[in-house]
């Protein structure tokens, strides 16, 4: 051997363990709390935000003489508006978002 590697002998033992047991300890997940406050930031609250106000403004408001794609453009405005200015979603992702309602 040149010196670069190192070996081990095997032990004789067949139950004895190929790989070094390491005695770390367990660790447990988040409390139930802390798991709770993770899930409802600020962030996670404008990122539902955004479809709710779209959702709520194509359901709820109606306009007299204009079509209907324009009801439907007017919430996914302020569903982009609403990701846009509180960042909750990266930017390419918000800008792409109003992709789906242009077609005629």
């Amino acid at each position: 051997m040149n010196g670069d590697q190192i070996v081990q002998p095997v032990p004789d033992d067949p139950k004895a363990p190929l790989l070094p047991l390491q005695s770390l300890p367990i660790h447990r997940s988040q409390s139930f709390n802390s798991s709770i406050k993770s899930i409802f930031t600020i962030k996670n609250l404008f990122t539902l935000l955004g479809p709710l106000l779209c959702f709520t403004i194509v359901l709820f408001i109606k306009f007299d003489d204009a079509p209907p794609s324009s009801q439907n453009m007017l919430g996914v405005l302020a569903w982009v508006f609403t990701w846009w200015l509180s960042e909750a979603v990266p930017m390419p992702i918000t800008s792409m978002s109003p992709l789906r309602e242009i077609r005629e």
